[in-house]
């Protein structure tokens, strides 16, 4: 309201009509109607002050008074953006008489007086000395404060957080805002003339509960495992709980799980602590429960296979939660880390064969799984069973029956003419036919049989004369 006063005074004294009268019949003194202060006000190092004034014509300068001794003096309406008011210290603790002049352009001077008190001194007050870890809701009553304070005010990060107006100047406060170790805390002084002094202290606080390390595993087997957890917190540590899937299990550091079941399944195991003020933490862990060995997910050779040799080279392939994987073949002694696992044996005998793998994961569960494979070393029986005889004469078509049998069956039987494939039977019983018209007066005849394991059988050759 004070300010709109003199900015509508202000405007008021700057209007000039066509009806304003020369200087030397302006008379009229300027008229001021407030000093910007009130009788008996304490008034400290700085203030700035909105007097009100207006003239017929303008005012040309203003003048400030201290106990009727011109202490500033400035040109223009100073009283629009206010006057810069700081009392010299000379005036401490007195009442002084303050005086606003304002002087039209004829040098017409009108002014007004306030009594005012000065107090150019600042105030004081300490912030009481740390005695222990603050937490929470806490009072703290600063000392050695200044009998004139009119208001303390209290405040972290730029944030006022706690205000007090009136002896003892109690500062109440809810800490619980601080979640870091410490912190600067600023104490604002304000006295009853409005000067300002500002002080800070160093403060430790504990909002938050001991931090908690734990060596819980991700994946675990079905038997009992000791589980360990450590506090540490800046107030010392205080009382822990272990919660494992919603049940309170123990409230030792160390604790001994004794089984986690018999079935795959996600656990939870939870850490509970508080630290001696009764701050809490939390610590929660999923923990896998892995009573399954490895997951095979492919094998090789196939079951059943059929092979030649006394050598085959097989390979397993297995997935498990586990970060690790062991595997052995046997027959056999090598044991390997991997995921997908080659081995060869030579060990093997004619006939049935069977071969073992043996995987492990990380926590040792066990999976087994068995191939058999077949060792076909011995060649198929084959003859002629219909053809024309060695040395026989032959001419047009000639037909060929071949008679061939294996154990393990009979995989094809080709027909050869002077040593290259002509023709080649897959079904029993072996049927050929061969245009002899296509060769020369000589022909030579062999049948050659493959057995379903890959071994080979040949007849001897027969000589046809066309």
């Amino acid at each position: 309201m004070l300010r709109s006063a003199v900015v509508t005074a202000l405007s008021t004294s700057l209007i000039l009509t066509a009806g304003t009268p020369a200087l030397a019949d302006d008379t009229s003194a300027p008229v001021v109607t407030s000093t910007g202060l009130t009788e008996g006000q304490w008034v400290g190092q700085a203030r700035r002050i909105y007097p009100i004034y207006h003239d017929d014509v303008a005012v040309e300068k203003v003048n400030v008074l201290l106990d009727g001794t011109l202490w500033r003096s400035y040109t223009g309406n100073a009283g629009r953006a206010g006057i810069s008011f700081t009392p010299p210290d000379s005036y401490n603790d007195h009442a002084v008489e303050v005086t606003v002049q304002a002087v039209d352009a004829a040098g017409n001077k009108g002014q007004a007086t306030t009594l005012v008190n000065v107090d150019t001194e600042r105030p004081a007050a300490t912030l009481p000395a740390q005695d222990s870890v603050l937490h929470g809701p806490v009072e703290l009553t600063p000392v050695d404060v200044s009998s004139d304070t009119a208001e303390l005010q209290l405040s972290v990060d730029g944030q006022v957080v706690a205000t007090a107006v009136a002896a003892p100047w109690t500062l109440a406060w809810d800490t619980s805002v601080i979640t870091r170790p410490g912190a600067t805390v600023n104490l604002r002084v304000k006295d009853r003339a409005g000067n300002l002094t500002a002080t800070s202290r160093f403060y430790t606080f504990d909002n938050v509960g001991p931090r908690i390390t734990t060596s819980i595993p991700s994946v675990v087997t079905a038997e009992g495992i000791e589980l360990t957890a450590a506090l540490q917190d800046t107030d010392g540590s205080g009382r822990i709980e272990w919660w494992v899937d919603g049940v309170l299990r123990s409230t030792a550091y160390t604790y001994y799980h004794p089984g986690w079941g018999r079935k795959n399944r996600t656990a939870t195991v939870e850490i509970r602590a508080w630290d001696r003020l009764g701050n809490r933490s939390t610590l929660t862990a999923k923990v896998r429960v892995d009573v399954s060995g490895p997951v095979v997910t492919w094998v090789s050779p196939a079951n059943n296979a059929l092979i030649r040799g006394r050598k085959v080279t097989s390979t397993v392939r297995v997935s498990d939660p586990t970060a690790m994987t062991t595997a052995t073949l046997v027959p056999g002694n090598t044991r390997l880390v991997c995921t997908t696992c080659t081995l060869t044996t030579d060990t093997l005998q004619e006939g049935r064969n069977e071969l073992t793998w043996y995987t492990w994961d990380g926590l040792i569960n066990s999976t087994m799984v068995t191939r058999t494979v077949i060792v076909d070393n011995t060649k198929a029986k084959l003859a002629f069973a219909k053809a024309p005889k060695n040395k026989a004469k032959i001419k047009g078509k000639v037909a060929i029956t071949a008679s061939a049998s294996d154990k393990n069956g009979i995989a094809k039987v080709q027909l050869l003419v002077n040593g290259k494939v002509v023709a080649t039977d897959t079904k029993a019983a072996y049927k050929f036919t061969l245009n002899t018209a296509k060769y020369g007066k000589t022909i030579k005849v062999q049948l050659r049989a493959y057995d379903k394991a890959g071994n080979v059988t040949t007849t001897t050759t027969r000589t046809w004369r066309r």
